[in-house]
């Protein structure tokens, strides 16, 4: 009796695992449309961060942790992303959203990349592989400057 309790339990938990419905498995996905001016900003980098934030440094702000997803957008000016926390210990489930945008608009003779980072809202993080929300920024003008904008030289795999 004992065995077969072992077993079923053992069935359960292999069942809820392999589903991908386990209670520590997040997702997100992010979706919008940039523009420089009139134009759609084509060659800008788009990227999903997990963040944290540390009190301790920068008086609260962001700190990226984690890139999980990269696109570059095309010609149209849109882009897609998306990310889950699959194949991560149980204790890095947890997911905050950001999305970095990487851009030359308007600082084309400049060296480097302005960088935005947007908080994506935790509503639209869900249970699940697949995400069951998009959260859409919507179409955004990078001419214009944005607050906390910031500047980095050179698109790296950590910024």
């Amino acid at each position: 009796m004992g065995k077969l309790l072992i077993c079923l339990c053992l069935l359960i938990c292999f069942t809820e695992h392999c589903s991908g419905n386990t209670p520590a498995l997040r997702s997100v996905a992010v979706k919008g449309t940039l523009y420089c001016g009139k134009t759609p900003a084509e060659n800008a980098k788009v990227r999903l961060f997990r963040v944290y934030v540390d009190p301790d440094k920068n008086k609260g702000q962001l700190a990226l942790h984690e890139a999980l997803d990269t696109r570059i957008v095309g010609s149209s000016g849109m882009f897609d992303l998306t990310a889950n926390t699959n194949n991560r210990p149980v204790n890095e489930t947890e997911l905050a959203p950001a999305i970095g945008i990487y851009h030359q608009c308007g600082d084309e003779k400049k060296e480097g990349y302005r960088r935005v980072i947007l908080k994506v809202p935790q509503e639209y993080v869900t249970l699940g592989r697949v995400p069951r929300k998009t959260y859409d920024i919507g179409t955004l003008n990078l001419e214009l400057k944005y607050p906390k904008e910031g500047h980095v030289k050179e698109f790296l795999e950590k910024n």
